[in-house]
């Protein structure tokens, strides 16, 4: 029975791929909680079950409907925190294409304690490429969503690691940063705390000292803005 199961999905995989209307015809029959099944049970079929539930968050209201009555947004999160970076950072791209077409009620599954708490152990933990990869996202992410820019800004956590990596070598990773930075502090209720909290405007300063020392234009570029800005905030403009 089992190899006919394996079998069956396997052939869902390759029927679902690239059809998404064949994607919300397995949705719409009740496929995913076959597919829960098949990864929670460490299947031999894990991997395509697990692609076909990451791609459902692409394809439609339809597909999304049905994750949403399954519980898979909660499933996402939870990936964010296996261990696993393939499919970490596919969990991830999932939130964010199901963000970017949601209704309100997945944003505030997402502004929930524990999901902020996954997204923050995700940052912490990211390396090299992956973190690359996630900054990328999540970046997106806050630009979709202020409450999420908001919730985020309420970890010290986040903020602190930001901060911290800020000093990343890649220069499209520092530009993603400091946009974050400046997402999270235009939704912060009081931003000249937020700025002394974090140490901010004197860490941004070296960093754009440094950026404009190693010619990285558009880093210092965005690094004076935020200073600009935060000097406005900390009533610096005299000083």
């Amino acid at each position: 029975e089992k190899e006919i199961q394996n079998l069956v999905m396997l052939t869902m995989f390759y029927l679902c791929r690239l059809s998404t209307s064949r994607q919300e015809l397995a949705a719409e029959a009740g496929i995913i909680p076959f597919l829960k099944d098949a990864i929670t049970t460490l299947s031999p079929v894990k991997n395509f079950s697990l692609q076909i539930l990451c791609d459902f968050a692409h394809t439609s209201k339809i597909t999304r409907s049905e994750l949403w009555k399954h519980g898979i947004h909660k499933f996402y999160l939870e990936l964010l925190v296996s261990g696993e970076i393939f499919w970490q950072e596919k969990a991830l791209v999932s939130l964010e294409a199901w963000l970017s077409n949601s209704d309100s009620k997945f944003e505030d599954a997402l502004l929930k304690p524990k999901s902020i708490q996954q997204i923050v152990k995700l940052f912490q933990a990211a390396q090299n490429a992956h973190f690359e990869n996630c900054v990328k996202v999540l970046y997106s992410m806050l630009t979709r969503s202020s409450k999420l820019s908001e919730a985020i800004g309420r970890s010290g956590l986040f903020v602190s690691e930001l901060v911290q990596r800020l000093s990343y070598p890649n220069s499209e990773v520092r530009i993603n940063l400091l946009k974050m930075l400046r997402e999270i502090g235009n939704m912060v209720p009081d931003k000249e705390h937020f700025v002394l909290q974090h140490n901010l405007f004197a860490v941004v300063k070296d960093l754009a000292q440094k950026a404009q020392e190693t010619h990285r234009v558009l880093v210092s570029e965005i690094a004076q803005e935020l200073l600009k800005e935060w000097k406005k905030v900390l009533s610096l403009e005299q000083r």
